[in-house]
C-alpha cells in the first residue's frame, strides 16, 4: 500500500486561430490498471484561440491505500486514452 496518492502530469499545446473557440475532452476520466483505480483530468476544457500555442495539462491520480494485483515488486500496466479537440 502507498500511504499517499500517486500523481503525474504531462502538458501539451494547442494552436488555434485567433477568436476560434475550441473544447478538449478525454474519452475516459477514470479506469483501473493492475487493480489500481485512477482518475484523469484536464486543466482546461474550453479555450479561445489566440494564434499562439496554448498549454493544457493532463493530471493523473491513483488514490492511496490500494493494494493492486501485482504479485512482484516490478509491475507495469498501460492504457491508451484519446484526447479530442473540437472547434
Amino acid at each position: 500500500f502507498q500511504a499517499s496518492a500517486a500523481t503525474a502530469s504531462t502538458s501539451f499545446a494547442v494552436t488555434c486561430m485567433s477568436n476560434v473557440a475550441y473544447t478538449l475532452s478525454l474519452d475516459a476520466t477514470n479506469g483501473t490498471l493492475a487493480g489500481l483505480a485512477y482518475t484523469l483530468g484536464l486543466s482546461a476544457t474550453s479555450r479561445v484561440g489566440n494564434g499562439l500555442p496554448q498549454s493544457t495539462t493532463i493530471q493523473g491520480t491513483i488514490a492511496a491505500g490500494q493494494s493492486g494485483t501485482c504479485s512482484s515488486s516490478a509491475c507495469t500496466a498501460s492504457a491508451v486514452r484519446t484526447l479530442t479537440v473540437t472547434y
